[in-house]
Parts: C-alpha cells; structure tokens; sequence
C-alpha cells in the first residue's frame, strides 16, 4: 500500500525527491535528539536509497507523511521496515518521526496506527523500539496497543523494545488504506 490517509494525516511512499525535507528533519537537533542523533545530508540520502530499494524488495516501508488537509507540506515520516530484534527474529520496526512544530496534536499516534494497520494488514510481526528516555515515544506506543518486551543498549544508550502482541485486534479506527492509484 504505497498511501494511507487518517483523520488528520495522509502518508504517500518516500520518493528520492523527498532529499530535502528529510535532510531538514534529519538535521534537526530537537527533533532527532532521541533517534540516534541528527545524521549528515550524505547519511540521508543513504537513507532514502535503502528505503527506496526496502519498497522494491518488500512492497511496503517508509512515508513521508502531511496533513490532511495541506498533502503538499511534508511533516515528518513513519513506516514499516524488516529489522532484527534483540534476540535475533526478524521483526517488522514501527517509526514516526514528527517536525517539532507537529508535536502534540496526535499526529504522531495516527501514523503510528496508520503503519500499525498497513503491518498487520500484511500480516507482518511488529515491533518497535525506542530510547527509553524518549517518554513521548513509549506513551504513543502503549496507547497505540504495544506491549513492552525487553531493554537493551545501544550505542552506550538504554533503549525499549515494544512489540504487537498477537492476540490484540488492529488499532484505531481512524486508519484506512488506499490503493496505489
């Protein structure tokens, strides 16, 4: 599903065009203070590279994600990517990463429902992992239905790994998923 579109968001597959604006975010310091760190325009476009080749290979992965009701103003990315959990099973990670001037309207929690639904829709095994400081994080990720599963360290940091419990139905009611057009 390479769009999904919410109540307040809409979300269309990562393209190499979207250079820019994730630079931007990447480099912001606010905004990627609890994801690893910022990363250099070189990083990013590595990035957009893997993300691009994840899509062609899997046939889902990363967003850049806008509002609703203004989709020509990118605000963040979420998404869906094959990763090795802690103990070493493949799992599906979960991310969102918001524009500070997004923070605190739910906008983080819908594109985390949004990529949730798209994964279980798939049938795919989900997880998600975030550095434990990062409390706004951990709150999406409950409220949103994961359970936590294990700490661990990484990079001298203590991060949390959240996973789907398999007996939980998928979340919210605000996701819907759209076809490629």
């Amino acid at each position: 599903m390479q769009k999904f579109s919410t109540t307040g968001l809409i979300g269309r597959r990562v393209l190499a065009n979207d250079v820019d604006f994730l630079v931007e975010l990447h480099q912001s310091g606010n905004v990627m203070a609890l994801h690893g760190g910022t990363r250099s325009p070189a990083t990013t476009e590595r990035f957009i590279g893997s993300n691009l080749a994840h899509w062609d290979r899997f046939r889902f992965g990363l967003y850049v994600i806008s509002p609703r009701d203004e989709p020509d103003r990118p605000i963040g990315r979420a998404g869906l990517r094959w990763d090795r959990s802690v103990d070493g099973d493949p799992v599906v990670d979960v991310s969102a990463v918001l524009t500070e001037p997004s923070w605190g309207q739910g906008l983080g929690t819908e594109a985390v429902q949004a990529v949730t639904a798209i994964g279980l829709h798939l049938d795919l095994p989900l997880a998600a992992r975030t550095d434990a400081a990062h409390k706004v994080a951990r709150r999406v990720l409950e409220k949103v239905g994961y359970a936590q599963d294990s700490d661990f360290e990484h990079g001298g940091r203590a991060w949390v790994r959240y996973r789907w419990p398999s007996d939980r139905p998928s979340p919210g009611k605000t996701s819907r998923t759209t076809s490629p057009e």
